[in-house]
């Protein structure tokens, strides 16, 4: 396991002075120890899951002994040249130490980097606190898990997730309760529906209470859940059922426990939130239709608390959760219809608004979720799925600011990036296609700050309607461009170059520019090796065109009556075989097929063989494909709508998931789009969605460069 950077610089002292011990005694010729780089991941790193592959390269002229990482032994297959390992990580701040050993010498730090673990946040909303731990364990729809928050010190880790843990997922969870003593959470599955048992040390998870496990009133659209340690009970609010259903803890057996019937009181219209107070034998439900109610525990009598004609102050709009301050005599309430929360006095049932629009400064949540009073520092947190953070809000004043949320990188995280390219002369960055925003991104590395290189006020030149597809061209080409990026425009119907370091537009071949048909509607580009030529995938003609770099001349090479085979149907994104450079990969999003098309003049020319396809190749079909890679193990190929990566066996078709699902540690994939092989290190570059990940091909680990 890593250690966390405090507990390793305490070490440092003692290695080095090991280290020159070492060297200084040695009685040999060679007092140099190896060198080493590490490949994969990167400085700054921001990694997620409980353990990470790390990956690079050692050489010594008296040969490799032993390579480690954080003392750990790394495998080897050739003598160290190339080695790897897999470790634990701790949440926070780590500092990684690579150590190289030959026959004679020592370096404890041949390589040291600094990185990060924090708890990924996608769409977080209900939460439950963990006195045993100290810790915030809240769901997380878009996670389909559970992530845990200490806050102080603050430290956050995924709990549960499809790459953690064992059992049915947590494809709807809504709600959930925390019993500390068994370290279990209690999760509601909406989409199920069920209630799922969580163990919080390892992630497993078991059906606890469904159809079938369990006997009694089925769940029908459960909401949130209570912990009744008291009566041995779950009591989950169900807006299908307009009730609150009582769970077993031992057996899992559902009973109604209030609703129209059972009871006394006003029916349930749309239950909610709950926060329950044993000692008092009470629960408290949030009504979204504009009620807090308290229900009698062993009655389940309902007896309205505040809202409609019951307590001052504004009315409730759509009360979704809600948290007990029994001190203070007090209930604070998540309102998502009035973007706030409320404070309600239980004596009174009067409400007065703590933080929102009308109160506190600072930024207004935009979608407010469940909430936690942090009684020793005076604050409510409070989940915005939005976002996605944790908000902290004054007690005192109502100001809103940002407790924790999981990014990195500077500059707007809401650019949706549908390609990427590395920069053209190896440079501190990569570029990504803005698609929705008609702008180029520039990327640095390895920070992962984020700023506009060319859109409609960066840079000069035709404007940028509709960029789908870029690639970098390497410094010195054929055609005098090195240096520079092509960009595909739908758009404008155009291949572009746009300048790197400036962002200035230059039109290389549209209707205007270059001789030839003129792109019906092109969506991928792909650059040959010499700088050349530009292979253009045209969606709408399904076809590809060949573009003379220099002159701007289109020619379709492949398509309609250019070669024979089967034919495309929305060609999407191609690049050339570094293997093969006659050859010409193209993604086929209709055909649901990788296609390579030959490019050697003569015979055949711009013949179509399907490579991979349902039919051709074992695995699971595609279910979409975007962007593409080329890997020492085959082609690596984005699908959006699976959300994974999917390695293709270029011989045989063969199709395995190498990343995504419950293949490699790290952020959850969503519709990956753009693939890059990095250069000076190990990896693949990846956009999906607002991330930008490097991904480690062969297990599948990912970690943060820019979010």
């Amino acid at each position: 396991m890593l250690r966390s950077r405090h507990q390793s610089v305490l070490l440092i002292p003692f290695i080095a002075l090991t280290a020159a011990c070492t060297e200084d005694t040695s009685i040999f010729g060679d007092q140099t120890p190896p060198t080493a780089t590490l490949d994969y991941p990167f400085d700054g790193a921001l990694a997620t899951g409980p353990a990470l592959i790390f990956t690079g390269t050692a050489q010594d002229p008296s040969g490799v002994t032993s390579v480690t990482v954080d003392q750990a032994e790394a495998s080897t297959t050739d003598e160290y040249a190339n080695w790897d390992v897999s470790l634990d990580l701790p949440t926070g701040d780590l500092f990684v130490q690579v150590g190289t050993r030959d026959e004679f010498n020592y370096d404890p730090q041949a390589v040291i980097i600094n990185m990060e673990r924090q708890g990924e946040l996608v769409a977080p909303t209900a939460l439950s606190f963990n006195a045993s731990t100290s810790q915030l364990v809240f769901t997380d729809v878009g996670l389909e898990g559970l992530t845990g928050l200490v806050p102080s010190p603050e430290s956050t880790q995924n709990l549960s997730a499809p790459t953690i843990g064992s059992g049915p997922p947590l494809a709807g969870c809504t709600g959930v309760a925390v019993d500390g003593v068994s370290g279990t959470a209690y999760v509601v599955d909406a989409s199920t529906p069920a209630l799922l048992a969580v163990n919080l040390s390892d992630g497993t998870r078991t059906v606890f209470s469904d159809a079938t496990t369990g006997v009694g009133t089925n769940l029908s659209t459960p909401v949130d859940v209570a912990f009744d340690g008291t009566g041995s009970r779950l009591l989950v609010t169900d807006d299908g059922l307009d009730a609150v259903i009582a769970v077993d803890l031992t057996t899992g057996d559902r009973s109604v426990f209030s609703d129209g019937v059972t009871g006394t009181g006003a029916a349930w219209v749309s239950p909610a939130g709950v926060a329950i107070d044993s000692v008092g034998g009470a629960l408290y439900v949030a009504d979204r239709a504009g009620l807090v109610v308290q229900v009698d525990l062993t009655t389940g009598d309902r007896t309205p608390v505040s809202g409609g004609a019951t307590g001052a102050g504004g009315a409730f709009s759509a009360p979704t959760y809600l948290d007990l301050d029994l001190a203070m005599d007090r209930l604070h309430v998540s309102d998502l219809g009035l973007g706030a929360i409320l404070q309600v006095n239980l004596t009174t049932g009067d409400r007065v608004e703590v933080s929102g629009p009308g109160v506190g400064a600072g930024d207004l949540f935009d979608q407010q979720e469940d909430l936690w009073l942090d009684e020793a520092a005076g604050r409510l947190l409070v989940l915005d799925s939005d976002l996605p953070a944790v908000w902290s809000v004054d007690l005192a004043s109502g100001d809103r600011s940002i407790f924790y949320e999981f990014r990195r990188g500077t500059g707007d995280r809401g650019l949706v990036l549908d390609a990427v390219a590395v920069a053209p002369q190896g440079a501190e960055a990569i570029f990504g296609v803005a698609r929705g925003d008609a702008a180029i991104i520039r990327i640095a590395t390895p920070s992962g700050d984020r700023t506009v290189l060319s859109d409609a006020v960066a840079g000069t030149g035709p404007a940028l309607v509709d960029p789908t597809d870029v690639q970098s061209l390497a410094p010195g080409g054929v055609a005098g461009l090195g240096g520079g990026l092509l960009v595909v425009d739908r758009g404008l119907g155009a291949l572009l170059l746009v300048d790197s370091a400036t962002g200035n537009r230059t039109v290389l071949s549209d209707g205007a520019t270059g001789a030839g048909a003129p792109f019906s509607d092109p969506s991928g580009v792909a650059v040959d090796a010499t700088g050349a030529v530009a292979w253009v995938t045209d969606d709408g003609a399904d076809s590809v065109v060949e573009v003379d770099l220099a002159t701007g001349n289109r020619s379709t090479i492949s398509g309609g009556v250019a070669g024979a085979g089967p034919a495309f149907n929305a060609p999407v994104r191609a690049l050339q075989d570094p293997n093969d450079p006659g050859r010409l990969l193209v993604m086929d999003r209709g055909l649901l097929a990788v296609v390579a098309v030959q490019l050697t003049s003569g015979v055949g020319a711009g013949d179509r063989t399907i490579l991979s396809d349902g039919a051709t190749g074992a695995g699971d079909p595609f279910q979409s494909l975007a962007g593409a890679s080329m890997t020492a193990a085959g082609l690596m190929v984005c699908d959006p709508t699976a959300a994974q990566l999917v390695l293709v066996d270029l011989t045989s078709g063969e199709r395995t998931l190498a990343a995504g699902g419950e293949v490699g540690f790290g952020p959850r994939l969503f519709a990956p789009s753009g693939l890059v092989t990095r250069t000076g290190g190990g990896g693949l570059y990846l956009v999906t969605g607002s991330e930008t990940l490097l991904v480690e091909p062969t297990v599948g680990d990912r970690v943060v460069l820019s979010l």
